[in-house]
């Protein structure tokens, strides 16, 4: 039995030409795989690159990957691990401001820093109203949650409370003193 050399249709031994491309006969062996060697060698190739980007990116991930000791923050952005969360801080000084939601206390911050008080006040007065947002008294001691210290932000949680806030770094004095 034979095999079209083009399209590797089967041939009868005595045809002259292909029935089905009409390439006159030149024939091959019975095996048809050599005519499909060239797309599994392409295949194979494609394969084994493939793979070894895989290898390459997995073991970059893991180089990459901070050790026990340098873990990140959940924020993502710290360049520290969090200090120690058992001790509490303390709020250093007064006029300090947190919000459960960062975005609102960085809108917040921005109206405070083109001294905009109308919409600092209006805004402030309406996250103070629904609990968003709440006011530090100085000496509370608050719990270090987390750090944004590219952002200069960190994330507290008061005293016998579950609840968290976004405010300055500054908010606490053990962060104002790194």
């Amino acid at each position: 039995m034979a095999f079209c050399a083009k399209c590797g249709n089967q041939m009868d031994d005595a045809a002259a030409f292909c029935t089905k491309c009409g390439t006159v006969r030149t024939p091959i062996a019975a095996d048809p795989s050599p005519a499909l060697h060239p797309r599994l060698k392409k295949f194979t190739k494609r394969l084994w690159i493939a793979i070894g980007v895989s290898v390459v990116g997995l073991v970059a991930i893991i180089a990459l990957s901070p050790s026990d000791e340098n873990k990140k923050t959940p924020a993502g952005d710290s360049a520290a691990p969090v200090e120690d969360v058992t001790k509490p801080k303390t709020v250093n000084g007064e006029n300090h401001i947190g919000c459960t939601d960062r975005d609102y206390f960085e809108k917040l911050a921005s109206y405070a820093a083109v001294k905009d008080t109308e919409a600092f006040t209006r805004a402030l007065g309406a996250a103070l109203l629904t609990g968003d947002c709440v006011t530090f008294k100085a000496g509370e001691p608050v719990f270090l949650v987390d750090t944004a210290i590219f952002s200069g932000l960190v994330k507290v949680r008061r005293l016998g409370e579950t609840t968290e806030y976004w405010t300055n770094i500054e908010t606490t004095a053990a962060a104002a003193a790194n």
